[in-house]
């Protein structure tokens, strides 16, 4: 016998009417498509009006219970036994907390931090639970059997890359769906169901579009050397991304200055001085990729100390997330990585495959939107109105820069022919 409604409650009526209901679905009164009693029945049944009982079905079907068909009534949906499960999905983390300074890197917490209030939005918008938790990075197998019993209510998971390799590889072979999101659509792991990434080559090429539109003729790259990189995998992605921008601004006629990498020692405070100090930006046409965003501040710092005007001296392009590139004056030109919509489809993807058994692999892209700011403003046609002191500090020589890789770096990047 299905409960009445209580009028005397503090919750509407539609939502009392529309969770007797449910409950009456749940408990198998009412079967996967099987016809509900008409409106004017269900308005006998529990005392209420029609216009209560219309309110409580479009709840009902607003979550995907039940169906109109015209001229032949409601129907409880076939696939209701999937709407009414509570999908449990956990986020793995291996800090105690999302803090700030769990990071070694802002850019890092940001992109973590969007990710998991994406998840958040979607999981919200499709009524299942889902969960941050701490979890130890070891590669003991004790330690990932203990991991593992502790998730044995969990329908799937949600990973970033690099990180607990080894749980979303035991989660993978146990037959449930483990999402993987990272940076580069050329990611590769046998143990993801589906990979969430950014299509890296066609970002760069609206970037080399984009410089190429506003005239400049050579591109330099700002990075780190091979030594600053905590991983082969983060050093082979960053090399990537600087030859796809080197390759599209080619096939623009900018000169790319790939033998000419302008390598930042980051064990070490960043001090662009040396680095830069033979390299003449006078003649208006340089644009300058920032290959790491925590390069931003102390460049700005750099060019307003030596009396480079960015946007009219200098160009000045970047790709990261919004957090380190706001207070940035000019407002620098970069490809905005939208870590927030990575998070609802990693999210979304993951209800999917339960809900579906799907057990297939698939990459999946979100797209970056390129935020044009004032740093490749309209760059100037001359170099006489060049301040004197600004040519004497970068040499007035104009020689080439002749950067000395360094033995790990040239190492690494053999890997990448």
């Amino acid at each position: 016998m299905i409960a009445t409604v209580d009028k005397n409650d503090k919750l509407t009526l539609p939502i009392q009417l529309s969770e007797r209901l449910l409950s009456a679905i749940e408990s198998g009164i009412y079967l996967p498509g099987s016809r509900l009693p008409s409106g004017r029945e269900l308005a006998k049944q529990f005392s209420v009006s029609r216009g209560t009982v219309i309110e409580a079905l479009n709840i009902l079907e607003e979550k995907n219970c039940i169906e109109r068909i015209a001229a032949k009534g409601v129907y409880v949906a076939d696939d209701v036994k999937h709407e009414l499960k509570k999908i449990k999905i956990i986020f793995p983390f291996p800090d105690i907390a999302m803090a700030p300074e769990a990071f070694n890197r802002l850019e890092n917490w940001n992109t973590c931090s969007e990710v998991y209030h994406g998840m958040l939005a979607e999981a919200k918008e499709q009524n299942i639970e889902l969960i941050l938790q701490h979890f130890e990075e070891s590669s003991d197998s004790r330690i990932i059997e203990r991991q593992m019993r502790s998730l044995k209510d969990y329908d799937g998971a949600i990973f970033m890359v690099g990180l607990l390799n080894n749980l979303r590889q035991a989660i993978f072979n146990a037959g449930k769906p483990a999402i993987l999101i990272s940076g580069s659509d050329e990611e590769i792991s046998p143990y993801a169901s589906s990979i969430i990434a950014t299509e890296l080559n066609h970002e760069l090429k609206l970037l080399a579009e984009h410089i190429a539109e506003r005239g400049y003729k050579r591109l330099w790259v700002l990075t780190r050397n091979a030594e600053s990189y905590h991983s082969e995998r983060s050093f082979i992605e960053q090399a990537r991304k600087n030859n796809l921008l080197f390759d599209h601004a080619e096939s623009l006629n900018i000169e790319a200055m790939r033998n000419s990498l302008i390598e930042v020692d980051e064990q070490q405070s960043i001090d662009f001085t040396t680095c830069l100090s033979e390299i003449d930006f006078t003649s208006g046409k340089d644009v300058v990729f920032l290959n790491l965003c925590d390069f931003a501040v102390p460049f700005y710092d750099f060019c307003h100390e030596n009396h480079l005007r960015i946007g009219q001296d200098i160009g000045v392009i970047g790709y990261a997330s919004e957090v380190i590139y706001q207070s940035l004056v000019p407002s620098i030109t970069y490809s905005k990585i939208d870590n927030f919509a990575k998070g609802q489809l990693a999210c979304r993807m993951v209800i999917d495959k339960i809900r579906n058994n799907d057990h297939q692999q698939s990459v999946e892209t979100v797209r970056n939107q390129l935020i044009v700011g004032k740093s490749t403003g309209n760059i100037k046609q001359s170099v006489k109105t060049t301040n004197h002191r600004s040519r004497r500090q970068y040499g007035a020589k104009n020689s080439k820069l002749k950067t000395i890789l360094s033995p790990k770096t040239k190492e690494l990047e053999e890997l990448l022919l």
